[in-house]
């Protein structure tokens, strides 16, 4: 969302995963090692490229003006918050990836509010009872609940 298009674009498995190790790197020795024999092999062979530089790939265009932050609820909404953040989530190896509750931690998307201003508000989540599985609605239908707007 950030750069207005996918990241990785690939079409086929061999395409994405190339697409995915000329940003992030190839991934290490352990994970590899996790690997089943038959992909373990394939990533072993493939050539070792070094990640690259998240502000590369991520340029402060990309992001709100720093002196437009006063107008955001987010106090580090910045172009180099945003990188930190990104090169959390996006790593191969999933146990070394931040867990959504670390990444919700992070400075990027920790939400400012005024003292008592979450305490007051109606709780949005619903919990799934599985209604939903038995309606019949036509496409348009579905598409007006998907974008109804409060």
């Amino acid at each position: 969302m950030i750069t207005g298009s996918p990241l990785f674009p690939g079409t086929n498995n061999l395409e994405q995963w190339n697409l995915i190790v000329k940003v992030v790197g190839a991934p290490s020795e352990a994970f590899s090692n996790s690997l089943p024999e038959g992909i373990k092999g394939f990533v072993e062979n493939s050539p070792k490229i070094e990640s690259q530089p998240w502000d590369k790939i991520f340029k402060d265009e990309m992001f709100p003006p720093a002196q437009n932050m006063e107008s955001y609820r987010l106090p580090e909404c910045t172009a180099q918050a945003a990188r930190n953040l990104l090169s959390k989530l996006l790593v191969i190896d999933p146990i070394t990836r931040i867990s959504v509750d670390q990444a919700f931690e992070e400075p990027f998307v920790m939400w400012q509010h005024e003292p008592g201003e979450l305490e007051t508000e109606t709780n949005p989540i619903q919990y799934y009872n599985g209604y939903i599985e038995d309606l019949e609605l036509s496409e348009s239908e579905w598409k007006s609940m998907a974008f109804i707007l409060d």
